[in-house]
C-alpha cells in the first residue's frame, strides 16, 4: 500500500529552506513550475513512520490541548452564565428596592487591612421592599454616625466593635444601642462596627482608634460567630467572594493575616442594571461586566488563595479558636488599659438560647454584660417565637420576618442593659 505525501510547493519554496516532511531542500524536490510534487512511500515503511513520529511528538499537545481550550472555554461561559442569571434577577429587583442587606456595594469599598468598609462622608437612604426607609450616614473615616451633620463632643466618647448587630442594620443610627448609650451618658457615639466583620476586624480597628480617637468607653461585642469569621479567608456577603483578614498561628501566640486579594464586588455595576430593561442583550452585558469579574475572576483568586493555605505556601487561619478568641479580646483588653478607656463586653445572640460562657476572655466578671439574656428575661415567655416577635423586622399582609437583626426596640432593650451595668459598676466605684 502506498501513499503519496506532498513534499514541497512554491509556498514552501520561498518561505521555507528545507521541507517541513522530508527535510530535503525545496529547490530540489519542486518542480521549476511550482507544483506540488508526490512521492511515492510505503505507509509500513519505516521511513514513514519516523516521519507520522516526527509529526506527532511536535503537534500531538498542540492539536490535544486545542479542544480542551475550547470545550474548558465554553464550561466556564456556562457556569458564570447560570451563575449570573439570579444576580441578574436579584438586580432588577434592587431597581425597584434599595435594601440594605442585598445591595451592599453602594454604601461599602474594598479595604486593604479589613476587606470592607463604608465609603467615607456619604449618607445613604436605604428604602427596603416593606416601603421602610433608614439612612447610614459615615464620617470621613468610614465610622457610622447618628446624623449627617454630627461632630464630636468633648466627653465622654463611646465606641463600639462589631458587627452588624452592633452596626445596626436595619435601623437609623440614632436608634442603635451605641448611639443611645451615648446619649444616656451625654457623649457622642462612634460606631466603627460594620457587617460582615468579625473577631479580626474588631482587633485591627482597636488598634487604629483606642490610641487615635482616645475613646472613654468601648464596647466589645461578644456573639459565637464573630471568631468563626475570623478562622476563614472571606467574609459573610451576599453574593461573590470578599476577603478578609483572618488568625493565623505565630509559634505560641496568633497573629492576623491580611486579606489574600482584592474582591470585585464593590467594583461591578450592579445598580446599572437595576435599571435597564430585561433581556437577551442586557443580560449578555451582565455576564461581560458582572458575571465574569465575580464569578470567573474573583472565583480564580479564590481558589488560587485556598490552594496557597491549603499547601503551605501561605499561612492558613488557624483551628483553635478558642484560644485565638481569648487572645483576641484579651489584646483589646491591653489596648483599652493602656490608653485608659473602660472596656466592656457585650454579649449579643439571634435566639433565646443563652450566649456561651464569657470567663475565658480575661475581663472583669463586672464587665461582662449578658444583653441577649436581658432581652429574653423582659418577655412575657422565654420561647423562641415570642423572641421574635418582639426583636425581628416584620412586614407584609400577613406579617411575615424580613430581617433577623435587633429591630429598633431590641437595641433600646441592649442600651438599658449596658446602662444598668454602667450605673451599676460606676456606684462600686465610688
Amino acid at each position: 500500500m502506498l501513499r503519496g505525501l506532498p513534499l514541497a510547493c512554491w509556498k514552501y519554496r520561498t518561505k521555507f529552506p528545507r521541507c517541513r516532511v522530508c527535510h530535503k531542500r525545496n529547490r530540489r524536490d519542486t518542480p521549476a513550475g511550482g507544483s506540488f510534487r508526490f512521492l511515492p512511500v510505503a505507509i509500513d515503511s519505516p521511513r514513514f513512520d519516523s516521519m507520522s513520529a516526527q509529526l506527532s511528538l511536535k503537534k500531538k499537545l498542540i492539536f490535544a490541548a486545542i479542544p480542551l481550550l475550547v470545550f474548558g472555554g465554553i464550561a466556564l461561559v456556562g457556569f458564570v452564565a447560570i451563575s449570573s442569571r439570579s444576580l441578574f434577577a436579584f438586580a432588577h429587583r434592587s431597581g425597584q428596592y434599595q435594601d440594605a442587606d442585598e445591595i451592599s456595594q453602594q454604601y461599602f469599598q474594598f479595604d486593604e487591612n479589613l476587606g470592607s468598609r463604608l465609603v467615607p462622608d456619604q449618607t445613604t437612604p436605604i428604602k427596603r421592599s416593606n416601603g421602610e426607609v433608614y439612612t447610614i450616614h459615615a464620617d470621613e473615616d468610614g465610622l457610622r454616625k447618628a446624623q449627617a451633620g454630627e461632630t464630636l463632643q468633648e466627653a465622654p466618647l463611646i465606641l463600639t466593635l462589631g458587627c452588624s448587630f452592633s452596626f445596626g442594620a436595619g435601623v437609623n443610627g440614632d436608634e442603635t444601642f451605641s448611639h443611645l448609650v451615648a446619649e444616656r451618658l451625654g457623649g457622642t457615639s462612634l460606631n466603627a462596627a460594620i457587617p460582615g466583620h468579625g473577631l479580626s476586624q474588631m482587633v485591627l480597628q482597636a488598634r487604629e482608634l483606642v490610641p487615635s480617637r482616645k475613646p472613654d468607653l468601648v464596647l466589645i461585642q461578644y456573639s459565637y460567630w464573630l471568631v468563626d469569621r475570623s478562622t476563614r479567608i472571606v467574609i459573610p456577603s451576599m453574593f461573590g467572594k470578599v476577603p478578609g483578614p483572618y488568625f493565623s498561628e505565630e509559634g505560641d501566640s496568633f497573629t492576623i493575616i491580611a486579606p489574600r486579594f482584592r474582591s470585585s464586588v464593590f467594583d461591578v455595576p450592579l445598580r446599572k442594571y437595576g435599571q435597564s430593561e430585561r433581556g437577551p442583550l442586557s443580560f449578555a452585558g451582565f455576564v461581560c461586566q458582572v458575571g465574569f469579574p465575580i464569578y470567573g475572576f474573583d472565583g480564580f483568586r479564590y481558589g488560587s488563595a485556598m490552594i496557597a493555605t491549603k499547601t503551605g505556601l501561605q499561612p492558613g487561619p488557624t483551628s483553635r479558636k478558642r484560644e485565638a478568641e481569648s487572645w483576641a479580646y484579651g489584646e483589646i483588653l491591653e489596648l483599652c488599659r493602656a490608653h485608659e478607656a473602660g472596656a466592656y463586653v457585650v454579649g449579643l445572640g439571634s435566639s433565646t438560647k443563652p450566649v456561651p460562657s464569657m470567663d475565658h476572655l480575661g475581663f472583669p466578671e463586672t464587665r461582662l454584660i449578658d444583653s441577649n439574656g436581658y432581652l429574653v428575661r423582659k418577655l412575657s415567655s422565654d420561647d423562641q417565637d415570642h423572641y421574635a416577635q418582639a426583636y425581628y423586622h416584620w412586614a407584609g399582609e400577613p406579617d411575615r420576618i424580613i430581617d433577623t437583626h435587633p429591630n429598633a426596640y431590641a437595641h433600646s432593650v441592649i442600651a438599658e442593659s449596658i446602662i444598668r451595668v454602667l450605673e451599676s459598676d460606676d456606684s462600686d466605684s465610688r
